[in-house]
């Protein structure tokens, strides 16, 4: 299926957030305790960064972990930045069901304070994640992520991304995720 484009959205000035899920990010890891803290100031700042230079629509795929943290931080930059627009991309309407309750909250709350919702399927199917992360890279310029290497829908839509000649802003600051992500562009040019 070839990803769509809405016509509301301009992708020069689109941005959209691709990252892990609370397990793969491991924020409840002991060894990483101030990892949610440094993640969410992280994203604060590179929203700013990202309004400033003049990116002014985010897209959001909802999913645990660092989608509703990035979701989280473009709400709370609307503070300063008013004309910011917040989609929430959301795979199905039941895709919070399984969530932990703390993102559970946090996905109808986000959900409730965003600009627009567009939900891509009035159902669950085995391909409607791969259909959310082709609408997050078809429909922007830039790709704020939180990639160390690890397969799965992050790995995907960054290679994918790679493909298209997107801007990736990776927020996972190891030797091994520059080195991962060097390897991704590296490959696809």
């Amino acid at each position: 299926m070839q990803p769509f484009q809405y016509q509301f959205i301009d992708p020069a000035k689109t941005v959209s957030f691709t990252g892990y899920r609370p397990e793969k990010i491991r924020i409840s890891d002991p060894d990483n305790k101030n990892l949610f803290t440094r993640m969410q100031t992280d994203l604060l700042d590179t929203v700013h960064e990202l309004a400033e230079r003049g990116d002014h629509t985010f897209l959001s795929g909802m999913a645990e972990g660092f989608d509703l943290m990035a979701a989280r931080a473009v709400l709370l930059a609307k503070n300063q930045y008013p004309s910011l627009e917040l989609i929430c991309v959301i795979p199905f309407p039941q895709q919070s069901r399984f969530f932990a309750d703390y993102w559970k909250r946090e996905f109808d709350s986000i959900k409730k304070d965003s600009d627009y919702q567009i939900i891509l399927s009035d159902q669950y199917g085995r391909w409607i994640y791969h259909r959310r992360n082709d609408f997050l890279f078809a429909n922007c310029s830039v790709m704020v992520c939180y990639y160390d290497g690890q397969r799965g829908g992050t790995h995907y839509t960054l290679e994918t991304a790679c493909k298209h000649n997107r801007e990736i802003i990776n927020l996972c600051k190891t030797p091994k995720a520059d080195k991962a992500l060097t390897n991704l562009k590296k490959y696809h040019k």
